[in-house]
């Protein structure tokens, strides 16, 4: 039977999306990154400037708890394939943060969206169901950092 790939869910963006961008912006914001505001595109959540430079970043929550590459649950870090659009536009940062830690891990999209990490997971959660792309890199290509340093 052909599975029906899961559909974007407002409920889980609603909860989930503005709470990983208040977290992050004041990390950049101590990085000395400047944020100008950004109205809601549903392209990646936050645009920042360094000496001159565009930073884009995507930001997610993760319902699990890690601070660094040795505590993180997972031999591989699972990102989705939808968010692939973004980086056949321009590289970005793909974040994901842990609420319960204030830990965040990072990784590049161009080391993220490379065929050799595709993999197409049935999911069947409160907030989505059926067949998703994803990629999933190996947690040491990604970098860790504490939102409070």
């Amino acid at each position: 039977m052909r599975q029906v790939p899961s559909k974007f869910v407002r409920a889980s963006y609603d909860k989930n999306n503005n709470s990983g961008i208040s977290r992050f912006i004041p990390y950049l914001k101590k990085k000395g990154f400047s944020v100008p505001y950004k109205e809601e595109d549903y392209n990646v959540d936050i645009i920042a400037y360094k000496n001159g430079v565009e930073y884009r970043f995507e930001i997610e929550i993760k319902d699990k708890e890690f601070t660094t590459v040795d505590t993180y649950p997972f031999r591989t870090v699972s990102f989705l394939g939808r968010k692939e659009k973004f980086h056949n536009e321009q590289q970005f940062w793909y974040v994901l943060i842990s609420p319960r830690t204030n830990w965040f891990l990072f990784c590049n999209s161009s080391k993220i969206y490379r065929k050799e990490y595709i993999e197409t997971i049935h999911i069947d959660t409160l907030y989505r169901k059926g067949d998703d792309k994803f990629y999933r890199v190996p947690k040491e290509l990604c970098e860790f950092r504490n939102l409070n340093e």
